[in-house]
């Protein structure tokens, strides 16, 4: 089935930038500045999980960090190198250390730290036309591990006015978050594969950063400890009805205030 337009499938997006840095704050500032450029974003703490995104993401360049726990930038250059499809994508090393990559082949580009911007944006160029996120239409994104789910779900959304991302765990979910304005609303299964739903409320968390509403959708029981207040908390199977009701109360969609606290519902 072809994916409806305005949704985005967080498996197959692609990004403009793909900042790889250990430090958090260092990453939040670029994505920052580059979002305001008009880049779409992503970032990575290390050179595995770079490695996973240049395959799933495609981006047009990579900013990469060399001293990094983990995979560091030198071995995810190594790896590059032996990687056609990871060796088109162009690198622009950030580090203190200018003079290590000095006359290196299969680099496009080196910048000290601390960045200049104005150095960065001649390197980077123009970014690319896009259209700009709508900002009437409040976005949610969907963390469901089932494709069924995760389509109805956003379907459903989509037909109340919402714009909608998708994404299959919480791993794939942090990873978009961490290259994105914020969401309006998560939507959130927590029975998941690689990241579940209790430890990515854990990561929202030590990532900090603005708070986004969760709505916990799940079949398990009160006795396994939700996240999230009971009254943020939908069972599955779900009823859409009951569904939207919730969504409309956490996020209004386009067009209509959110309830007064304490008004009668009919």
């Amino acid at each position: 089935m072809i994916a409806r337009p305005s949704t985005t499938e967080l498996e197959a997006s692609t990004v403009d930038v793909l900042v790889v840095d250990d430090d958090p704050g260092f990453r939040e500032t670029m994505l920052e500045w580059l979002q305001q450029e008009g880049w779409v974003t992503a970032a990575a703490a290390d050179g595995v999980e770079a490695l996973r995104l240049v395959r799933d993401r495609s981006p047009r360049v990579v900013l990469l960090d060399l001293e990094m726990p983990g995979m560091n930038g030198w071995q995810f250059l190594e790896r590059r190198r032996h990687d056609r499809t990871l060796a088109n994508v162009p690198v622009i090393v950030l580090t203190a250390l200018e003079s290590a990559v000095s006359g290196r082949q299969d680099i496009a580009g080196c910048l000290q730290k601390p960045i200049d911007l104005d150095a960065l944006s001649r390197a980077l160029g123009p970014a690319p036309s896009a259209e700009p996120r709508p900002a009437s239409r409040p976005i949610i994104v969907v963390v469901d591990d089932d494709e069924d789910t995760r389509a109805s779900l956003s379907e459903m959304l989509e037909d109340a006015g919402y714009q909608v991302a998708r994404a299959s765990n919480g791993q794939e979910a942090e990873a978009y978050l961490l290259g994105q304005p914020p969401p309006d609303c998560i939507v959130l299964d927590l029975w998941m594969p690689v990241m579940d739903g209790w430890q990515f409320t854990n990561r929202l968390q030590q990532l900090g950063g603005p708070p986004v509403p969760i709505v916990v959708i799940t079949a398990a029981e009160p006795y396994w400890g939700y996240p999230v207040p009971r009254s943020l908390v939908v069972r599955k199977p779900i009823y859409p009805n009951e569904f939207l009701a919730l969504i409309k109360r956490v996020v209004p969609p386009a067009g209509e205030l959110p309830a007064r606290a304490g008004a009668s519902e009919t």
